[in-house]
């Protein structure tokens, strides 16, 4: 009989659900399900435990011996039953009888002794076999940690930049920056800068510097890794030609710097305007202003920045009161295609507005330009307020 075998008939002769075994060994009533299915083998400890929950012998739990339900709750007997010799001691000598009744004994010590071999082979086996698998995942972990380290470099993606020159002519092992992000909205972005340095002394620092740019020098941090390697994040200013430097400087004071690499044509591609117009009627009292009739927007440049929606909104003493918006699926422009947002060129679209908005002083339209990181663009199209009448007038607002 095979261990899972075993395990599931001991259980049922004990009256045991899955679910009640599970609690006594404290795992869950899957890893019993395993157990008993052959899909998992429980460890040697776990076999142990069975064996005192049971109240069998190891070689009994794994098969290799029959084992007896507990009879009113007591442990089984472990008492060797009586052997009748039967017809075979009654033949006398003349028949052979006592030669094979010691023939009998003999060959019930012989298997006992061949399964107690087997059953310590098992067990032996059994170790061996979880000392490989706590090898295993210690391998494991230590492989995850040098590839965790390694990837401070192979995890940067593609960007546009000009690489510096071969490492062994230059201060650097390895080096690699990637744009994370652009922020169209304040004209700027945000750069992971990473270099290793060919020669490494303690106490030694690195900063960076991005020509092109007023930004002070950034401090670099040691990241993990084989090789200490110094990395920031720097936000800075859009520019069409920046040029990344890192500044090494030694500790006997020695300073030397590098060019790491660098960005072009960023402010091309992210820059942008846009020039929102209501061309619709607006009706003034003293509560407030209805509007009917579209919104111009027209946006300019901006090639590498992908629209999702713009939006107009009307606040009323500074609280959102009403909006309208468009997808960039529902443009007719030349060039947009459907369902599918589009990077910017010369478009232009109007969302229309037919709505009243009650407000106590003061009512405010504002244009809103959403790419894929949730809002590119806010631009305030006109904003009325109540004259010396009482009633809600339009102010002219520079465009």
């Amino acid at each position: 009989m095979k261990l899972n075998e075993s395990i599931g008939r001991l259980r049922r002769e004990r009256g045991m659900s899955q679910e009640k075994l599970a609690e006594e060994m404290g795992v869950s009533r899957q890893a019993i399900s395993k157990w008993e299915s052959g899909a998992a083998m429980p460890e040697i400890e776990r076999l142990e435990d069975l064996s005192r929950l049971f109240g069998v012998t190891m070689e009994q739990l794994m098969g290799l011996a029959e084992s007896r339900p507990p009879e009113d709750g007591m442990e089984p007997s472990e008492e060797k039953p009586e052997i009748d010799p039967g017809p075979c001691e009654e033949r006398g000598p003349q028949s052979g009888g006592k030669g094979k009744k010691i023939l009998t004994w003999a060959g019930i010590g012989a298997g006992g002794l061949l399964l107690a071999v087997f059953a310590a082979a098992m067990v032996w086996n059994l170790t061996q076999l979880r000392q490989l698998s706590r090898q295993y995942e210690d391998l494991s972990r230590r492989i995850g940690d040098v590839s965790a380290r390694l990837s401070n470099f192979e995890n940067l993606p593609p960007t546009a930049y000009i690489p510096a020159g071969p490492a062994e002519e230059g201060l650097f092992s390895q080096s690699a920056f990637q744009v994370i992000q652009v922020f169209p909205q304040e004209q700027e972005m945000e750069i992971d800068v990473r270099v290793t340095l060919a020669q490494y002394q303690e106490g030694t620092k690195v900063s960076f510097a991005c020509s092109g740019t007023d930004l002070a020098p950034q401090t670099a941090e040691g990241l993990p890794g084989p090789a200490p390697i110094f990395g920031a994040k720097i936000r800075l200013p859009l520019a069409d030609d920046i040029e990344i430097v890192a500044n090494i400087v030694r500790p006997d004071g020695q300073v030397e710097s590098q060019s790491v690499g660098q960005i072009v044509g960023y402010k091309s591609d992210y820059s942008f305007s846009m020039q929102a117009i209501y061309k619709g009627e607006d009706s003034c009292d003293s509560r407030g202003v209805a509007f009917q009739g579209p919104c111009q927007i027209e946006i300019h440049g901006g090639q590498q920045l992908f629209l999702q929606r713009v939006e107009v909104k009307i606040f009323a003493d500074g609280e959102e009161a009403a909006a309208v918006g468009m997808d960039a699926s529902d443009w007719t422009d030349d060039g947009l295609g459907e369902g599918v947002s589009q990077a910017v060129g010369d478009l232009t679209c109007y969302p229309y507005l037919d709505v009243r908005v009650d407000a106590r002083s003061s009512i405010q339209m504002e244009a809103v330009l959403l790419d894929e990181s949730g809002e590119a663009l806010t631009q305030t199209v006109a904003v009325w307020t109540k004259n010396d009448r009482g009633i809600f007038e339009k102010q002219n607002i520079p465009q």
